[in-house]
């Protein structure tokens, strides 16, 4: 498994944001589908955590959730779309 830099999709963003996608090594897009559901389901738990089941998390904190919780679904949303052939 490695982690790549990719292109950002907004010209606003600028190389130092752009964001980190995940591949695995033999490139298996069934893989990498399976990977990525798994980390943003394990981010949504944590999320659900706080929002549903009332567990406190400090503010730096709650940031840092929320910005894996993107990241991860970005991840997951681009082997997605790797999965169905449409990227």
């Amino acid at each position: 498994m490695a982690w790549t830099r990719t292109r950002p999709t907004s010209p606003i963003r600028s190389w130092a944001h752009a964001r980190l996608a995940y591949v695995t090594n033999d490139g298996d897009p069934r893989e990498a589908y399976r990977e990525a559901w798994e980390a943003w389901q394990a981010q949504l738990r944590r999320l659900h955590a706080f929002f549903l089941d009332g567990e406190r998390i400090e503010p730096p904190v709650m940031k840092g959730l929320l910005n894996r919780e993107a990241r991860a679904k970005e991840r997951y949303d681009e082997a997605r779309k790797r999965l169905l052939g449409t990227e």
